[in-house]
């Protein structure tokens, strides 16, 4: 009752200043950037000597980017070639996937448009479309996480072949997605 009293009023108690969290966001871009970038260079310095001019004088500067092109759509979108043999881990990767980057613009677009973190109805409002991505993001990303977590529970063999990192992520993903309904509601 006393948060319904709050979000009619318009004031929330202040947990975590916004000033915190766009510090902590920032130092994560710059994590994420420098270990893209690491993984880059690993890779490069992997590769046999002279492979990315030797490829670049047999497809030409075209050839290359629509390669680039090519396997950013079919291995990063559409997850095509990544998991082949299960449709319904491919099903629950791709939601999970799908979802998370739904939310990744919700968010992006939120901190946009509503900077002061005011509440905003699910309809009715000139934002309530933000809202209502990522309700639907949320929706999409948890049924991909609770077919991976009930899969991880409730068959023995996946839970064989799964390093300990995947299964804390996979739980923790479900637990945030659970938890940010919860607070929503």
């Amino acid at each position: 009752m006393v948060l319904n009293n709050l979000a009619g009023s318009g004031t929330f108690p202040t947990f975590v200043s916004v000033s915190l969290i766009d510090l902590l966001a920032t130092i994560a871009l710059v994590i994420l950037i420098l270990g893209a970038l690491w993984k880059y260079f690993q890779w490069k310095s992997s590769s046999p000597p002279k492979f990315f001019a030797a490829a670049k004088s047999t497809l030409g500067s075209g050839g290359l980017i629509r390669a680039f092109f090519s396997e950013l759509w079919n291995r990063v979108f559409l997850q095509r070639n990544v998991i082949q043999n299960d449709r319904v881990r491919r099903f629950a990767h791709l939601t999970m996937f799908w979802g998370f980057m739904g939310l990744s613009v919700t968010t992006s677009l939120d901190y946009f448009f509503n900077r002061q973190g005011n509440y905003i109805p699910l309809l009715g409002n000139n934002l309530s479309g933000i809202r209502l991505l990522g309700n639907i993001a949320g929706v999409v990303m948890m049924i991909g996480a609770t077919i991976a977590v009930a899969r991880l529970v409730g068959i023995p063999m996946y839970r064989k072949n799964r390093s300990l990192g995947d299964v804390w992520f996979t739980c923790l993903l479900f637990v945030a997605g659970l938890t940010g309904f919860i607070a929503e509601y």
